[in-house]
């Protein structure tokens, strides 16, 4: 009179095959998203943690001298060192720009709690002149 449940698919055991089978594929896309994510996320992170401490280090440093060498080594993204007064000093990313117009010889003035790099140059009447880079 009734006929049997395992007669139609959606019912059963091949139901529940097709369930589980759903359920592993949807587990796996899932668990890659998350994996996908964590990682965007985790470079992300990196990247911009990175970055602040750059800026934080850059904004509290106060640089003043006379610049004696540049030089740049290997591993610091092409970014030039600056022997001021006998240390090595990176400007990084800050002082590109300033780095580009200095010379050996130039003063180069920095102060603590800002980005303001200036740099000192004497022209050919032997006065010092400013450049400021913000």
């Amino acid at each position: 009179m009734f006929p049997d449940s395992t007669d139609y698919p959606a019912s059963g055991k091949y139901y529940l095959e097709f369930m589980k089978d759903w359920t592993e594929r949807k587990y796996k896309q899932i668990t890659l998203i998350v994996i996908v994510i964590s990682f965007i996320v985790f470079i992300a992170y990196a990247f911009f943690y990175k970055d602040y401490i750059a800026n934080e280090r850059f904004f509290n440093e106060r640089i003043s001298g006379i610049i004696n060498e540049e030089k740049h080594f290997e591993g610091d993204r092409g970014y030039p060192w600056l022997k001021i007064d006998g240390q090595w000093k990176n400007i990084g990313k800050f002082g590109v720009w300033a780095q580009r117009y200095s010379n050996v010889g130039d003063s180069i003035v920095k102060d603590s709690g800002t980005m303001t790099i200036i740099i000192y140059r004497k022209n050919e009447e032997n006065k010092w002149e400013a450049k400021v880079f913000k």
